[in-house]
């Protein structure tokens, strides 16, 4: 986070500026995520565990950091964030933030138990994190352009006007997909189980965002909310009912050993909370 071009310090310390506070604090959660993954499952070495721990972590903190270049590039190539978070640009901030929580939740999900009863090899182990990595930031990119083709006003426009309702709806929504995610990560290791789950829970907050519009709020239109009327509530409101809809997808996903999953389905003995 000190590669931003200006003093980190200095703009924490203006009174006048929250966006970088903002950003920091998302960058911050997420590590903390990273490390309760890591910690979750405790080894019967404390030396080997603690030396784990400085693996995962220095491994999960430099993936967390190319997340966060994926988002300068990718997500908001039509933005200078740095310049942005100094004009306390809080649109931009709260996208960015909702983007390292995403990728902090999905790093914890790959950074939690692990295969053969923990014993896998670091190699494989190293593998599997980084591929679900990049299946998961793939699919945030993916649904982040969706979200942004669904919208009846141009998010890039909000984003550099500080629309900080249009930034909160976008960084909760993705915050969203990374728990639908991230839950059979910590089971499986199987893409064929993990791919479907992940794809329908893109398409359901599709769905869900148009039921908010016509439900929820029924009386205005939430896009108008969010660009003409810059309501963060009615942003707030569509962001909650989404991470409440990838919780309960959640208790959908088949738990492994039930029977209708495949036996030969490879799956990871969580601390050993799997019974036979």
């Amino acid at each position: 986070m000190h590669d931003r071009g200006f003093s980190l310090d200095k703009a924490l310390c203006d009174p006048r500026n929250n966006a970088v506070a903002t950003s920091l604090a998302a960058y911050t959660f997420a590590q903390g995520l990273l490390l309760v993954g890591i910690a979750v499952c405790p080894n019967e070495n404390p030396g080997m565990h603690a030396a784990d721990m400085l693996l995962w972590q220095t491994v999960g903190c430099a993936l967390l950091l190319i997340a966060f270049k994926v988002n300068d590039v990718v997500l908001l190539f039509h933005i200078n964030n740095t310049q942005m978070l100094i004009q306390n640009n809080m649109a931009v901030a709260l996208l960015e933030g909702g983007s390292f929580i995403a990728c902090g939740i999905v790093l914890r999900a790959t950074l939690t138990g692990g295969g053969d009863d923990g014993e896998s090899a670091y190699g494989d182990a190293m593998a599997f994190t980084v591929l679900y990595w990049i299946l998961c930031q793939v699919l945030l990119i993916v649904f982040a352009f969706l979200n942004r083709l669904i919208t009846k006003f141009d998010d890039w426009d909000e984003y550099k006007n500080n629309n900080a309702s249009a930034g909160l709806s976008s960084g909760i929504t993705l915050v969203a997909l990374a728990v639908a995610m991230a839950f059979p990560i910590m089971y499986y290791e199987s893409i064929i189980i993990f791919l479907p789950i992940a794809l329908t829970a893109t398409v359901a907050l599709i769905i869900v965002r148009f039921i908010v519009d016509i439900a929820v709020l029924p009386g205005d239109r939430l896009d108008s909310e969010i660009s003409k009327d810059k309501n963060w509530g009615a942003a707030l409101i569509e962001g909650a009912v989404a991470v409440g809809v990838a919780f309960i997808s959640n208790l959908y996903v088949p738990p492994p050993g039930a029977p209708y999953v495949n036996p030969d389905t490879p799956y990871f003995d969580v601390c050993g909370l799997i019974e036979e």
